[in-house]
């Protein structure tokens, strides 16, 4: 072993590198978490709705659209699992997730759904 090796070997500091690599872990949990809390913000922003409406029971086209395109953008552009998605929606099953990441993903050919999708994407990326 070299000498400058060496040196770097007994400066390692192994209790820092795990202490780091569990903040980073919960770090990114949390992070997850606000992400999608972000897009459920901006969702609600964008089609006039509260929080309460679009994690709702409710079934009106009003409300779930905007819902499904949360949670498309949530699984596409944030690749989040399934459950999760659910979980933060209001505790909602992960094939309800997977149906309405479906739906929007057959419903993409309409410009206007792709020019909505858009948008709310690029006002996400400008919150974060």
């Amino acid at each position: 072993m070299t000498k400058t090796l060496k040196k770097c070997y007994e400066k390692f500091d192994y209790t820092a590198c795990v202490s780091k690599w569990v903040k980073d872990y919960f770090v990114k949990t949390i992070v997850s978490k606000n992400k999608m809390e972000q897009v459920i913000q901006i969702i609600c922003d964008h089609y006039n709705l509260t929080t309460e409406e679009l994690l709702s029971k409710k079934r009106s086209n009003d409300i779930a659209i905007p819902r499904m395109i949360a949670m498309y953008i949530c699984r596409v552009y944030l690749d989040e699992n399934l459950t999760k998605i659910g979980i933060q929606f209001g505790g909602k099953n992960h094939t309800t997730v997977m149906h309405a990441v479906d739906k929007i993903k057959k419903e993409r050919i309409s410009p206007l759904l792709i020019s909505t999708i858009r948008c709310i994407f690029y006002g996400m990326l400008l919150r974060l």
